[in-house]
């Protein structure tokens, strides 16, 4: 997205005004400033019009698609999530961008950039399908319009795992029923790919991926760090789907589900420590797996407070009311079956008081 500003001109009004309104409510955000966000509101408003002129004329005309057309898209849902108009906003800015960009992407349209926005805008679809409010048409692969060789970088890989199971998760289109032979196959992707990333980290640093030590859990980057709990979630993704029966989950019975919960949380502390806030709109699905099927109470309000958190204030207000808005809706489905650890707070940042 570092183009953008090249971008970002006369020839893509629709982009230009998208761009000014989103760092506009980012500034509103960082500055509890009600009245700059309101003339983010009215930018997002004329984003909103001349987007949709755009949009108008490609139907007239298929041939048009460009790269600023998208990125218009994606910028709309940077609006949506940090100041979410409403849970539709986000939703059909994710799956308008996902469809624009894999007709480009059949097209041969601008690869090298529309991989790095699909890899971001993958991030958001796969949380949408976890919430069960994902609208777009899956291709069977859109990583396969990508030239073979571009290496897909670990997280995407994990992303793709993700996918599949969720075909068996509750809040699917229609839910599969979990075959052995399939979740043995995942069991042994997640296990090959574990085995190929600490192999390649460990030929590229002689640094640790993660260590201990008396002030808590530590990771070698941010990038790690999100890697790490990527791998927990299809770890937890695939424990669901393995105990799961007729629909119903019970991801409670194995210690190992508890160690990736754990994990999740251990990783979000320290990108939200470090004040890594390009990590946080990518932290959704393995919080939100935690903060709904943790198996403590503890861990659970842990991952709900940066939801609670991010939804009073900051760059995260629209896609953590969402995330809200589905746990509230399933909650009462769901067994709590420990009562500790209610006062959990979310850890202090480094160098920031409280």
């Amino acid at each position: 997205m570092h183009v953008l500003l090249e971008l970002s001109n006369n020839r893509h009004e629709a982009l230009d005004l998208a761009v000014k309104a989103t760092s506009t409510a980012f500034c509103a955000m960082e500055l509890a400033n009600p009245a700059v966000l309101r003339e983010a509101c009215k930018l997002y408003g004329r984003a909103l019009a001349a987007h949709s002129s755009c949009l108008t004329k490609e139907r007239s005309n298929p041939n048009i698609h460009n790269i600023g057309l998208i990125c218009t898209s994606v910028v709309l849902s940077l609006y949506e999530a940090m100041d979410g108009t409403s849970s539709a906003g986000f939703i059909s800015h994710i799956t308008g961008s996902t469809i624009l960009m894999e007709l480009a992407l059949l097209e041969g349209h601008s690869q090298c950039l529309l991989q790095e926005v699909l890899y971001y805008v993958r991030f958001h679809q796969t949380f949408l399908s976890l919430l069960g409010r994902s609208d777009t048409p899956h291709s069977s692969n859109p990583l396969s319009y990508i030239g073979l060789s571009d290496k897909v970088p670990t997280v995407q890989r994990l992303l793709n795992l993700a996918s599949v199971l969720l075909t068996f998760y509750p809040s699917a289109p229609m839910p599969q029923i979990p075959d052995a032979v399939i979740l043995s196959q995942i069991s042994k992707a997640i296990d090959d790919l574990w085995l190929e990333y600490t192999t390649t980290s460990a030929r590229l640093s002689s640094n640790t991926i993660t260590w201990t030590d008396s002030s808590g859990v530590h990771y070698r980057d941010a990038m790690t760090a999100l890697i790490l709990m990527y791998f927990s979630a299809v770890h937890v993704l695939h424990a669901l789907a393995s105990s799961s029966s007729e629909h119903e989950l019970d991801a409670y019975s194995t210690a190992d589900v508890i160690d990736y919960h754990a994990r999740i949380l251990n990783a979000a502390a320290f990108l939200y420590q470090k004040r890594i806030g390009c990590a946080y709109n990518r932290m959704s699905l393995p919080l939100y797996l935690v903060a709904v099927h943790g198996p403590l109470a503890v861990q659970r309000m842990h991952a709900r407070n940066y939801f609670e958190h991010w939804r009073l204030g900051g760059t995260m207000a629209g896609i953590s009311k969402l995330a809200l808005e589905r746990m509230e809706e399933v909650e009462t489905t769901q067994p709590l079956f420990d009562n500790r650890g209610l006062e959990m707070k979310l850890p202090a940042r480094l160098g920031v008081a409280g």
